[in-house]
């Protein structure tokens, strides 16, 4: 009854060696069988962080002889996973709870061994810090289960009290954007657990309706805007280097925090020119350095001493500008 994996003597492939065991009560083996008797049957099944398998009897109800009901017994256990090769693998491979693997994988991006799936370069820190405030509440749900037996329903359990956290206002704690990338990154830590081919340990088929994970709809986010009328005047009431400080933020779409990483000499040369040696990088399909070369241009232009005067025109010239200059 023991499972393990064996290598097939024919094929050469990995198979599992259990195959369960059917009986009927107060027979011995090599006894007559009874069709008119009831027929149970019983196989070990491996439980995710615990070394030692569990053992599961199931009732066959009459079967005609001994392999009819080797037959019934072998799809419950199909049903049940047990003759599953990969789970068989994911089950006796790896004991790690969440908790621990996301502490690796952490670890893993901010040492520069884990990049970026798609462009292959470092995370960036502030994405890594996301992912860090997500880990975080993600291991007060489910730090404690092992990789292995995080599947749909407990992914439903986590999304169902995400929605129905409340602040003390009684607003949604979570909006679904924040639902979906902590998710993102439940996945991520799942899919971090890798064989000695690196091949993920871990295969899941997420049944998103299902498990009710939203549908993010940018048209209900929550993205304030600034109209032609609005920027202008918010230019107009500024004075001297906050002007110049304002525009670049409005021009450009960044954060504060990003805008004031730039640097003269670094990113911008001290003749208004883009250093493209340390071009920015794109947000929201615009190239960040068109945007900034179409800036340090207008700039050059308008410049009137200390301060710079921009009409809601030349504002939204100068955006158009760089959408020309991606295309």
């Amino acid at each position: 009854m023991l499972r393990r994996i064996v290598q097939d003597v024919e094929t050469g492939k990995p198979k599992l060696r259990q195959r369960g065991y059917v009986y009927q009560k107060g027979k011995k083996k090599g006894d007559q069988w009874n069709p008119t008797e009831r027929t149970y049957g019983r196989y070990r099944i491996d439980v995710p962080g615990i070394h030692k398998q569990k053992e599961v009897r199931i009732a066959l109800g009459y079967c005609r002889d001994e392999l009819d009901a080797m037959l019934k017994l072998q799809r419950e256990m199909t049903d049940a996973g047990v003759r599953d090769l990969e789970k068989v693998r994911e089950c006796i491979s790896s004991t790690a709870s969440f908790r621990e693997q996301a502490a690796w994988w952490v670890a893993e991006m901010s040492a520069g061994r884990i990049v970026n799936a798609k462009k292959r370069e470092l995370i960036d820190p502030n994405t890594i810090n996301a992912y860090q405030n997500a880990v975080a509440y993600l291991n007060d749900q489910v730090g404690n289960l092992p990789l292995a037996s995080i599947d749909n329903p407990q992914a439903k359990t986590l999304i169902s009290k995400m929605k129905s956290e409340c602040r003390a206002d009684g607003q949604r704690r979570f909006s679904d954007k924040t639902i979906f990338e902590y998710f993102r990154v439940l996945r991520k830590v799942i899919a971090s657990v890798l064989d000695e081919n690196f091949n993920s340990v871990h295969h899941r088929s997420w049944n998103l309706a299902a498990i009710g994970l939203p549908r993010v709809n940018p048209k209900k986010q929550r993205r304030p805007t600034l109209t032609a009328k609005e920027m202008t005047t918010l230019l107009s009431k500024a004075e001297g280097q906050y002007q110049m400080f304002y525009f670049f933020c409005l021009v450009t779409g960044m954060r504060v925090s990003e805008a004031v990483a730039v640097e003269i000499d670094k990113h911008i040369e001290s003749d208004c020119s883009i250093n493209r040696r340390t071009e920015p990088c794109s947000i929201q399909g615009i190239s960040r350095g068109t945007v900034l070369r179409t800036f340090s241009k207008r700039c050059a232009v308008a410049k009137r001493g200390r301060s710079l005067m921009f009409s809601g025109a030349s504002v939204k010239s100068c955006c158009n500008e760089a959408m020309r200059g991606k295309s």
